[in-house]
């Protein structure tokens, strides 16, 4: 465990100590992300509230889901270097229940934002456009032999 990252040191927070399983969870997305942290996590903290709020929903897209949501298939290959994305998008007329999803992005993808943005800016653009208000699944596979990824993800926004 970095010290760096989490408050107090390996030996104050029992090293030898099993972590109960809700916040082995918790550890386990945020080292799940592959986002190399910043020295100073007060500066990480402010970019993410910084990138949630500029991605927030704006007010025709909060009207327009009183009416209705879209159900979304967002499908993004690339192969060799070229690229192919789809992006299909359904009406569904659901009234109101589109007006209970969520008005901006979560912290981890939100994290995962600023870490791209900081590598790679164009990736980063492209992970903002695959997310949605309600993800259902997001798969993402890649083979680097064939020089091949593949992003699916299915949800309502």
């Amino acid at each position: 465990m970095n010290p760096s990252i989490f408050s107090g040191d390996a030996q104050s927070a029992g090293a030898g100590k099993p972590m109960p399983a809700s916040k082995t969870r918790g550890v386990a997305q945020v080292l799940d992300t592959s986002i190399a942290l910043p020295r100073n996590a007060g500066t990480l903290q402010t970019e993410v509230e910084q990138m949630r709020q500029s991605t927030g929903t704006p007010l025709a897209t909060s009207l327009r889901r009183l009416l209705f949501v879209w159900f979304r298939v967002y499908v993004r290959t690339s192969k060799r270097g070229k690229e192919e994305r789809v992006n299909v998008g359904i009406p569904i007329p659901i009234p109101v229940v589109g007006a209970l999803l969520r008005q901006h992005l979560d912290f981890a993808q939100a994290l995962k934002v600023v870490g791209l943005a900081h590598e790679d800016p164009q990736a980063a653009g492209q992970y903002l456009e695959s997310c949605m208000a309600l993800e259902l699944v997001r798969v993402e596979t890649g083979n680097a032999e064939r020089d091949k990824q593949e992003l699916v993800v299915v949800g309502l926004d």
